[in-house]
């Protein structure tokens, strides 16, 4: 697993065929295009209610993320509306 500090970032939300929310977090500081992160409640251990709650209000965010065949998963999600400290 990889971790990233994104404050340059756009997260959307998004439902599935099934009717599940979902997220998508797009780091806009990468060089040569955009790369999403996707977030999903089932798979995401940190920071679920700070994103459904929070996501347009976000200024920093940092993922703890692993790279699947066709898209990156994020697994941990802390931001700057935690009451506690950043991982990194």
């Amino acid at each position: 697993m990889e971790k990233l500090k994104l404050t340059n970032f756009k997260i959307i939300e998004k439902e599935s065929i099934k009717g599940d929310t979902y997220f998508i977090i797009f780091d806009d500081d990468n060089e040569g295009g955009n790369n999403a992160y996707f977030c999903w409640q089932g798979t995401l251990k940190t920071g679920w209610e700070d994103l459904k709650n929070n996501y347009d209000n976000l200024k920093e965010i940092e993922i703890e993320w692993e790279a699947k065949e066709k898209w990156n998963r994020v697994i941990n999600l802390w931001s700057d509306a935690d009451q506690g400290e950043f991982l990194f």
